[in-house]
């Protein structure tokens, strides 16, 4: 045994996995809804009462979600607001990391885009091949994020406080270096 996983003797590592789990679906979920508007199963997931009750439990006011619908008003209205927050016409937010962090407004594929991408893909996270956007879009990385968290959840599970410790490394140094930011 190394001696951090020594130092970690006194954590308990199921309460460590399930941690590590609740982080991951919370990464995937605010990634699936940064990358794209949302549809009717998404909106059917999110009203399932597994989820609510889960959401509910990590203390998300559950009021917002109360108005989902999945019928069309409603998906609609989403799509127009998601439209309008992140693609424009006139002032929007960019999901870029490079926009927000490049000065003088920022660019495409500034340096910043350059370091995100080298930083996920020295970790061994791979982009799905019909992904065509940019590494430092908002989406990519939190599903990084929720790729980290998923490693550290099995490590915990499997008993490697090594490697789950790593991960929670590699977690921190992305969002100090990125996220945060």
């Amino acid at each position: 045994m190394t001696r951090t996983a020594e130092a970690m003797g006194a954590i308990d590592p199921e309460e460590m996995a399930r941690i590590a789990t609740e982080r991951n679906g919370l990464y995937r979920l605010l990634a699936t809804i940064f990358c794209e508007e949302l549809t009717a199963d998404l909106v059917l997931k999110l009203k399932e009462p597994e989820f609510l009750r889960d959401l509910a439990a990590i203390g998300v006011d559950l009021d917002a979600f109360s108005s989902l619908s999945s019928n069309k008003v409603c998906l609609d209205e989403l799509a127009l607001e998601f439209f309008r927050h992140f693609m424009g016409p006139g002032t929007h937010v960019s999901p870029y990391e490079s926009v927000h962090l490049g000065g003088d407004g920022g660019s495409l594929w500034g340096p910043e885009t350059v370091a995100v991408k080298k930083f996920i893909e020295c970790s061994g996270f791979t982009y799905e091949d019909s992904y065509l956007g940019l590494p430092d879009h908002i989406s990519v990385e939190l599903e990084f994020m929720a790729h980290l968290t998923g490693m550290e959840a099995e490590a915990w599970q499997l008993g490697d406080a090594d490697t789950a410790i790593l991960c929670l490394s590699f977690q921190k140094e992305f969002l100090d270096r990125h996220l945060r930011r």
